[in-house]
């Protein structure tokens, strides 16, 4: 069995580290699994960049579309480029054999549908987002127009029914009609949205969540942890972390008044500190509490020790196609504070192994975040978070599920 996985990144963002978790594991269990992703960011032979692959034909070929690109954006002849990039898989996976393609963060110019139209072999594509049945968009917000095949676009505040996300909607969905595909959704809220939408009629749709490495995100000592970075040992340490906060689907506005909010009613604020990792470009936000930002961290080691110098961890997400920031903090033992939405759900127990505030009430986020803190004292949320990852989020689960899926498409 040989399993090609796509992804345009080798680690950077959650859908690479669920990508090459699950790759290395299909590894350990005997298959033949490679990663292809068009930026590689190790010496890891199982992963290849395209680039590799490309002959002199692709390389004129890539060159040529980036010139025509740049000369439309130049001249304002192509206002729709966002949604029509070019591709850079090319005829790359005609040199490679494989027996199932395993898509998962393709969008950004890796993928053109059209060029793997022509494949007869089973396709898998692992819903990271809302990409695989929305015309444009990766996150839906309030919008529900994908259920009617998208138009009058809120991000493009576009009240015409005809406008660019349908457009690409029908385009989109008469390719995906033609594929051999199957539909993974690694959280019950991304497979209750995808088929509500006309784009997948007709596929399956799966839930398999994502995986970790149990044995990596393990509980170390608090102290210890504390240790490395310095911080004091009676200090209470709230953690939130994110790729980037720029983005206001990941909610540090309601994080920060949430803190603000237990400034006002706490007289030892002084006591609390904010530790934020990630692309955080916002000075001010956070003005009531000592704040330490550790900036983007791409060591999954030491973000087991960040993890486990909290005493809670928030995600303070709008949306969440799954979580996997908390699933990391749960695995080290720290108790996790989100708004009860998405696909947090199916992660996060209110008050077992951390607390669901309402969707999106910034002072219920802050009564959890206090909750958390006062009711851990024994460390049964620890405990709760920990048996919670192992007994259903092992990577070693997830991914013989997976192998049972590609043997069930390889045999139909």
């Amino acid at each position: 069995m040989r399993i090609l996985h796509l992804n345009i990144t080798e680690k950077f963002g959650g859908a690479a580290q669920a990508a090459n978790r699950l790759h290395h594991s299909l590894l350990d269990l005997g298959v033949d699994s490679t990663l292809l992703v068009v930026n590689k960011e190790s010496n890891d032979e199982s992963v290849i960049p395209v680039a590799d692959i490309y002959s002199k034909t692709d390389k004129l070929q890539l060159l040529f579309r980036r010139g025509i690109n740049i000369f439309k954006t130049v001249f304002h002849l192509n206002k729709e480029k966002k949604y029509n990039p070019p591709s850079f898989l090319l005829g790359v996976l005609g040199r490679i054999d494989f027996d199932i393609i395993h898509l998962h963060w393709v969008t950004g110019s890796f993928v053109n549908f059209k060029e793997i139209a022509g494949i007869k072999k089973p396709i898998v594509w692992t819903m990271h987002d809302c990409a695989a049945f929305t015309g444009i968009c990766h996150v839906i917000g309030s919008c529900s127009n994908f259920k009617t095949g998208c138009g009058r676009c809120p991000l493009l505040n576009s009240n015409n029914i005809n406008d660019i996300s349908s457009r690409e909607f029908y385009r989109k969905k008469e390719i995906i009609r033609s594929l051999t595909m199957t539909l993974v959704s690694p959280s019950r809220w991304i497979a209750k949205n995808a088929s509500m939408s006309p784009m997948l009629n007709g596929k399956t749709i799966k839930v398999i969540p994502h995986g970790l490495d149990t044995y990596l995100f393990k509980p170390m000592d608090k102290l210890s942890a504390r240790r490395v970075f310095n911080f004091s040992s009676d200090t209470k340490i709230i953690v939130s972390g994110s790729v980037t906060f720029n983005d206001k689907n990941k909610g540090i506005h309601l994080f920060a008044e949430a803190i603000n909010t237990i400034a006002d009613l706490n007289t030892e604020i002084e006591k609390y500190e904010v530790v934020l990792f990630g692309e955080v470009t916002d000075d001010k936000t956070f003005s009531r509490v000592k704040t330490t930002k550790l900036g983007y961290i791409n060591d999954n080691r030491l973000l087991k020790v960040i993890y486990s110098l909290s005493d809670v961890v928030v995600v303070p997400s709008l949306q969440e196609s799954f979580g996997q920031t908390a699933l990391e903090a749960l695995s080290c033992g720290i108790p996790v504070v989100a708004f009860a939405a998405t696909g947090l759900l199916d992660i996060v127990d209110h008050k077992i192994n951390g607390y669901l505030a309402k969707p999106y009430d910034s002072t219920d986020l802050a009564s959890g975040i206090v909750w958390c803190l006062d009711n851990n004292i024994d460390n049964k949320l620890s405990a709760n978070a920990r048996q919670k990852v192992t007994d259903n989020f092992d990577i070693k689960l997830i991914a013989q599920r997976y192998r049972e899926l590609y043997d069930s498409l390889i045999n139909k």
